[in-house]
């Protein structure tokens, strides 16, 4: 998606851009289905990287990528989530602290800020992570989780918490100072 978003800069046009996780396996070349957890990384890491629609490989998929994607699709479709993809201005590509393979990005709305974290690897993060809020921007309190069990803090221009579990995923509506 960032390649593309590139290439769209370098032609001097504007597309708006979807993401296809895999939701399919069992076949030639995927030897298994995902796990909900997977799907979740793939679906968010596109939602980051600035995909403004998702749409499934294949349908029917496993019950529990089925369930997996209706809950997601119910946060993200929400008015409030769907306003910061849409209409507000991202920073992706945070920078992250005590933690490698994490991906964050933030939604400003002027108001509030919309925080997405992905961690990447299969197993647990324990210690300190602080992801880098960008220049200028700073946060007094996260206001609402809207996915994953992760409990942030929020201090100044940083926010962090104490650990996240393998291929966790982070979705808060944070409050501006």
């Amino acid at each position: 998606l960032d390649s593309f978003a590139h290439f769209d800069d370098v032609l001097g046009w504007q597309k708006t851009h979807w993401g296809a996780p895999q939701a399919f396996g069992n076949e030639t070349f995927w030897t298994r289905y995902p796990t909900a957890a997977e799907e979740v990384v793939m679906n968010m890491l596109s939602v980051n990287h600035a995909a403004k629609g998702i749409v499934m490989w294949n349908f029917p998929t496993t019950a529990d990528i089925l369930n997996v994607t209706n809950a997601l699709a119910a946060v993200l479709t929400t008015d409030r989530v769907t306003n910061f993809l849409v209409s507000s201005p991202m920073t992706g590509l945070l920078r992250v602290d005590g933690a490698d393979r994490l991906d964050a990005t933030v939604w400003d709305s002027g108001d509030s800020l919309l925080l997405s974290v992905v961690n990447l690897n299969y197993g647990n993060l324990n210690g300190s992570i602080t992801v880098q809020l960008p220049v200028g921007m700073q946060a007094n309190a996260v206001n609402e989780s809207l996915w994953g069990e992760a409990h942030w803090t929020t201090s100044g221009n940083t926010v962090s918490t104490n650990g996240m579990l393998g291929l966790e995923v982070s979705l808060m509506v944070l409050q501006k100072c």
